[in-house]
Order: structure tokens, then C-alpha cells, then sequence
């Protein structure tokens, strides 16, 4: 899979809608398949930070799974352990796990 950080910051009314979320801010992400034979999707592992350090983190979702060669976008909302939502000015994606019908497989990420 190949991630591409879409935008980071508040969502609008139509973001929310559109990922089913009631969550004041969050990171937008692409995910593409760029395997030749999985169908799968690519859950995130997102710090949100402010003033230097973690405000706090979360995971995405569930997530449409996708074949060979498609792509589609996965939103992490922006809250706090106790599901208020952070104070943050900006996103770090921290790991995330290939999910597929077969297994759970975390990478590690790097830029």
C-alpha cells in the first residue's frame, strides 16, 4: 500500500458526513493498492500534535477494502482517549497495519 496524507485540521460538515464522523478535526488519508494480487486496506496509526508533542493519537476506522491497483481515502479522528476532541495543530502518521481477509499485518511506517 502506498499512503498519501490528504489534509490534516478541522473537518468541515461535508468531511464528517462523508466518513460518518462527528469528530471536530482529523487526518485524511489515501491509500493505494499496489499489490498484483491482495485486496486490502491500510488502517492508520495517527499522533496529533501540538506545542512540540503528542496531543494525543487514534486509529482509523473500518475501511472499504480495495484491489489491485485501486485506491481509496480513510479519515482518523482527532480525539482523546476518553473520546473528547484534541487540541492540535498538527498530524503525524505514527504505523499502520495492512488489513485484508486473511490477516492483520503491521508495518511499520517511515515518511
Amino acid at each position: 500500500m502506498k499512503i498519501t496524507a490528504v489534509y490534516c485540521g478541522p473537518l468541515s460538515p461535508a468531511q464528517q458526513s462523508q466518513f460518518g464522523t462527528t469528530a471536530a478535526g482529523g487526518l485524511i488519508y489515501r491509500y493505494a493498492n499496489t499489490s498484483s494480487a491482495v485486496t486490502g486496506s491500510a488502517k492508520l496509526y495517527v499522533g496529533f500534535t501540538a506545542g512540540g508533542g503528542i496531543a494525543g493519537s487514534n486509529y482509523a476506522g473500518t475501511l472499504p477494502d480495495i484491489g489491485p491497483g485501486m485506491s481509496a481515502e480513510g479519515e482518523v479522528d482527532a480525539v482523546g482517549i476518553e473520546g473528547q476532541d484534541l487540541n492540535f495543530t498538527g498530524c503525524e502518521i505514527m504505523s499502520y497495519a495492512l488489513v485484508t481477509s486473511t490477516a492483520v499485518d503491521p508495518v511499520s511506517y517511515a515518511g
